[in-house]
């Protein structure tokens, strides 16, 4: 495939949910979106699943060979978490 059309992105959806007892509710969610693009052939040995093959826009290596803390910071998952987290705090 070409490298043009190689472009990949992960999303995770984090969502709240609190009833009142009143019969209402506190709803929030938050997107989280990790773009980056499928490599040709997997590099590096850290992570799991679709790590060796993943490279995050602005990076030079998969997700494999970044930090934990480095792939934390970009992942999907922890933008969505670190997006809800302000409403958590004020809201719990």
């Amino acid at each position: 495939m070409p490298v043009q059309k190689r472009s990949a992105q992960f999303k995770a959806v984090v969502a709240f949910y609190k009833p009142n007892s009143d019969g209402s509710a506190i709803e929030k969610e938050e997107l989280g979106v990790m773009p980056g693009e499928i490599v040709l052939a997997p590099i590096g040995d850290g992570g799991f699943g679709y790590d060796p093959i993943f490279k995050p826009t602005g990076f030079e290596q998969t997700l494999a060979q970044l930090p934990p803390g480095v792939k934390d910071e970009v992942s999907h998952r922890g933008i969505a978490f670190r997006a809800i987290t302000p409403f958590l705090l004020s809201n719990l």
